[in-house]
């Protein structure tokens, strides 16, 4: 994988090695020191006690594929508020 992936996302993956910067969503816990960044999307939602540690989400395989999650890449931005749009009567 050459581009860069967005923080949080997650996949199905179908080979054996992941990726770099990926990880299985096997429910693993994580220290929040250790992706203060992923921790920042995620919270607590899927466990952990938020102060200092977070999971990963657990989500089943599908056949011989994986799901699996960016513990690496860029931040995800925010979307513009519809009032920052452009409408055709802009033009």
């Amino acid at each position: 994988m050459n581009e860069v992936s967005t923080l949080g996302a997650i996949m199905l993956w179908a080979e054996q090695a992941l990726p770099a910067g990926w990880a299985n969503c096997d429910g693993s816990t994580i220290k929040i020191s250790d992706n203060n960044a992923l921790f920042s999307i995620l919270g607590k939602r899927y466990g952990g006690d938020g102060q200092q540690t977070f999971m990963l989400p657990k989500m089943s395989n599908v056949g011989n594929a994986r799901f699996i999650i960016c513990t690496s890449g860029a931040f995800p931005s925010k979307p513009k508020p519809k009032s920052d749009s452009y409408s055709y009567s802009d033009y």
